[in-house]
């Protein structure tokens, strides 16, 4: 699995606070970290980046001010996807 973060200049610490997550990539997990640049950043260009820096089979979008209710989202997306249960 990988998680790529994509920072358009935030202004809160994000890059501080996700740097602390890339070290928690191991042999099952891969934690990238990208940061926009220059007049075109936008979301949109964010998941540009982000696609085009993925190797997975499948890609999910989700933005910072996304909120989860259930604990195994991304597990459940993947079962969707692969279309197991």
């Amino acid at each position: 699995m990988e998680v790529i973060i994509v920072d358009g200049g935030s202004k809160d610490n994000t890059l501080g606070i996700v740097k602390g997550f890339a070290k928690l990539s191991s042999d099952g997990l891969v934690v990238k970290i990208f940061e926009e640049h220059g007049y075109c950043r936008s979301p949109a260009n964010a998941r540009n980046i982000g696609f085009i820096n993925a190797h997975g089979k499948y890609v999910v979008f989700i933005d910072a001010d996304c909120m989860f209710l259930d604990n195994d989202f991304i597990s459940k997306v993947v079962i969707a996807l692969r279309g197991t249960q």
